[in-house]
């Protein structure tokens, strides 16, 4: 079984910075939803998973920020134009083979690395972590 797990707000934010000022003809902006889009389809091409799930952030976990209080203070708010790609961008994700998936107070990058953790458990999958581009990725081949 192949699984590929993506960090979708580090995609998202990565296209809507990378490809700058384009829109459709009504003017709004599609930026962020065509990069996301382009990107999730040339993993599917190059790692042929079987199954998928992008993992969403929702909140930051209590714990963290009660241990380390400066955790993302520096952080800017999400640009204006991403709020409504991101919103039809997890509304496209089913239609494109992927379950969205997340969980209160936890980041997209913890969640995964549960979902790994509990691979790692499955004598028959091994595991190719890839945290520069924040892919998780099983094979069925036995390590």
């Amino acid at each position: 079984m192949r699984l590929l797990l993506i960090d979708g707000h580090y995609y998202v934010y990565r296209s809507f910075f990378a490809i700058p000022n384009l829109s459709n003809s009504r003017g709004e902006p599609t930026n962020a939803t065509f990069g996301f889009t382009k990107t999730l389809r040339l993993m599917v091409k190059h790692l042929q998973p079987e199954l998928g799930a992008v993992v969403w952030d929702e909140g930051l976990p209590q714990k963290r920020v009660e241990v380390q209080p400066a955790y993302k203070e520096t952080r800017k708010e999400m640009p204006t134009a991403m709020i409504p790609q991101l919103d039809f961008i997890q509304k496209l994700t089913p239609l494109l083979g992927f379950r969205n998936i997340s969980l209160p107070n936890t980041e997209a990058d913890d969640l995964m690395g549960c979902y790994a953790v509990a691979g790692c458990k499955q004598p028959q999958w091994k595991w190719c972590w890839r945290p520069t581009t924040k892919i998780c990725f099983n094979s069925s081949v036995r390590a």
